[in-house]
């Protein structure tokens, strides 16, 4: 039996140790339950390790992790209002509220709903080919262009910058008006389309970011496929913890070659979390909607 990891810091320390101790002599729940006295404890463990979720105290604050995090409230209310976890009913309840939203989450993946990093230290290697031949395939995408490229962009320029300001304005502080935005961007050969216009804006998009973004696609708009295109020398790449699939170009020539190997080495020793999302592979000099892009996407089980 797969078990999930979860994390549990609240303030009553009682509490914690007795959450813990129920639900991991528990060999019925498939739950793996680690202890935090406080968050930064919290942060030394995600450094080395991956949690599933991290059961949070309402009173307490952590902010830009990678882990998805339920509130734990005093009040019964706050559960049933704003989605949070009522602390003192069962813990076999607290488990089944937990696996429910776990397995919810696993299922969106078992079912084809991927959200992909197309990501490379290389130029010119194919990135943006796949990146939107993804989305030209599977049709139920939402192309994220985390670039600054002319290629792609509306010819109403003018319009499209107004659009992407918002757009940029509502991601980075979390407002769901963003949907306002993304109503307007135009459908390109079957799927909605993101382009970025400058750099700078991009340093300041986080994980939480990321993560905020794909949330708000996936369950306010359906979209299936979620693609990130995300140049190499702009944003960090800690937001790629936040991709289902990550697909790394390469090419062939010596230069690559050597500037791969120490892409590699950086990955295995500074985000070794990302080691089993990674994929290697070589595109094919085509357009997205062609049948090489195709055949590459089909035969890869991209």
């Amino acid at each position: 039996m797969n078990e999930y990891k979860v994390g549990i810091c609240d303030s009553d320390t009682y509490y914690v140790m007795g959450f813990m101790e129920y639900v991991n002599l528990n060999k019925s729940i498939p739950i793996k339950v680690f202890a935090f006295s406080n968050p930064d404890s919290i942060e030394d463990y995600i450094r080395k390790d991956k949690l599933d979720m991290l059961l949070l105290d309402e009173k307490l604050e952590y902010k830009n992790t990678s882990v998805l995090i339920s509130e734990l409230t005093e009040v019964r209310e706050n559960g049933a209002k704003n989605g949070k976890i009522y602390k003192y009913q069962s813990v076999d309840n607290i488990s089944d509220i937990v696996l429910k939203i776990l397995d919810t989450q696993r299922l969106h993946i078992k079912n084809g709903n991927y959200v992909y990093g197309i990501y490379s230290p290389l130029g010119r290697c194919g990135k943006t080919s796949l990146a939107k031949g993804i989305c030209n395939y599977y049709k139920e995408s939402f192309y994220i262009g985390f670039e600054t490229y002319a290629s792609g962009m509306p010819e109403d320029i003018k319009t499209y910058r107004t659009l992407y300001e918002h757009f940029m304005y509502y991601l980075i502080g979390k407002n769901i008006r963003i949907n306002e935005v993304i109503d307007k961007l135009a459908f390109i050969n079957g799927y909605r389309s993101f382009i970025a216009l400058d750099y700078m804006d991009l340093k300041n998009v986080s994980m939480e970011n990321i993560r905020w973004l794909t949330d708000t696609l996936r369950y306010s708009y359906g979209y299936r496929r979620i693609v990130y295109d995300i140049n190499a020398g702009i944003m960090n790449m800690n937001v790629l913890l936040e991709m289902d699939k990550i697909y790394v170009p390469v090419l062939r020539d010596r230069t690559s070659v050597e500037k791969l190997n120490r892409f590699k080495k950086m990955v295995a020793d500074e985000f070794v979390e990302l080691v089993p999302k990674v994929n290697y592979i070589e595109v094919p000099e085509a357009d997205r909607d062609s049948s090489k892009i195709r055949e590459l996407i089909v035969k890869g089980d991209i």
